[in-house]
């Protein structure tokens, strides 16, 4: 108990002591100046004509391949298959798919995927 009353005690003393000396350094500071107004520029704008077009390319992920496959009945990658009123097609190369009503199974029967 008395170090604690002791350190409260150097505490306070080194506070009462170094507490003059903030106020003075903060009545020396001077004041900051107000700052100027901006003045208004003219933006020149440069016009190239023999500027040769820049190309933008996209990259395109590694993982868009996995788009063109589903998983069948047995959990195995096989060309997606895409059911449409107007015929079953495969989706990477727009080929007809004739084997819907022989192999059922082999094609998740729905519209969107």
């Amino acid at each position: 108990m008395r170090r604690c009353r002791r350190a409260v005690l150097i505490g306070l003393v080194g506070w009462l002591l170094t507490a003059p000396v903030w106020g003075s350094q903060r009545e020396e500071q001077p004041k900051p100046e107000p700052l100027a107004m901006p003045r208004e520029s003219e933006v020149e704008r440069v016009i190239e004509e023999d500027k040769v077009p820049t190309w933008v390319y996209f990259r395109t992920s590694r993982y868009d391949v996995w788009q063109y496959y589903g998983v069948d009945y047995q959990g195995r990658f096989r060309p997606r298959v895409i059911y449409s009123p107007s015929g079953s097609y495969y989706l990477y190369n727009g080929e007809p798919y004739p084997w819907v009503t022989t192999h059922p199974r082999d094609v998740m029967p729905r519209v969107v995927d």
